[in-house]
């Protein structure tokens, strides 16, 4: 007896698929909470499971992006029953429930205090900075871990002196398009650069550092931090910040 080839169900695809995708970026989202500061990570070779820290991140992006997606058809699917909801079983009528008002409320709250510095979201702010910073320095003795950094510096510094000389070699007519992408270079590199790694360009210490920043109004700031998320704290860009810190 010929079996008639069995219809392909889009709403158990979509429900199965969701299902994995959330399994998956669960485990990215601890997996990325639990991961050191990139200025460790990436001298280091850290990895976890088979993938490092930029896989990781990678990974949890493109999967949140296909998780929106296939929620929407997921949503689409489902609209009917998704529908009821927000009707009335009697008239079938569209009728705003306390459930919904109470469940946006809640969302809304926590979002606003998810970026505020209130308990329980500042101590997990504060446990996520351990794991970054501190618990994965024992991994190697402060020997070792100044190897690594210095090593790491040393390649990248000879790579943009490689990068620089590259430019230096090409013909005169490309001189001012060298020079719309060096100024683009000097702010992207501004903007990735640490508050620590600035400091050590400027050639000055932690105290001289505070003294400048906080004379220009800058109050809250971390060695790790990048000079963008510092400097648009007070509407500056990341190379007026870097001029500050050097005393220009």
């Amino acid at each position: 007896m010929n079996h008639p080839s069995q219809k392909f169900h889009f709403r158990q695809f979509f429900s199965v698929l969701i299902l994995l995708m959330f399994i998956v970026l669960v485990i990215s989202g601890f997996v990325l909470f639990l991961t050191p500061a990139g200025r460790i990570a990436h001298p280091t070779n850290w990895a976890l499971m088979g993938l490092d820290k930029d896989q990781w991140a990678d990974l949890h992006f493109v999967l949140s992006i296909l998780f929106i997606i296939s929620s929407v058809f997921h949503l689409i699917y489902n609209w009917k029953a998704f529908s009821c909801y927000f009707k009335n079983h009697l008239s079938k009528k569209f009728q705003f429930k306390k459930e919904w008002l109470t469940a946006l409320i809640i969302f809304v709250f926590i979002s606003f205090l998810s970026v505020s510095s209130v308990w329980p979201f500042n101590e997990l702010k504060t446990l996520r900075d351990y794991f970054r910073h501190e618990y994965w320095m024992p991994a190697d003795s402060g020997a070792d871990i100044g190897r690594h950094l210095n090593r790491y510096e040393g390649n990248r510094q000879h790579g943009e002196r490689e990068m620089q000389h590259h430019e230096s070699e090409k013909p005169h007519e490309g001189l001012h398009k060298n020079h719309e992408d060096h100024q683009s270079g000097e702010k992207l590199r501004y903007g990735r650069m640490s508050l620590q790694n600035a400091m050590e360009r400027a050639g000055i210490d932690k105290t001289e550092l505070k003294k400048r920043l906080e004379a220009a109004g800058y109050s809250d700031f971390k060695m790790d931090e990048s000079l963008r998320a510092i400097s648009v704290r007070k509407g500056h860009t990341p190379h007026e910040l870097f001029d500050i810190i050097a005393g220009e």
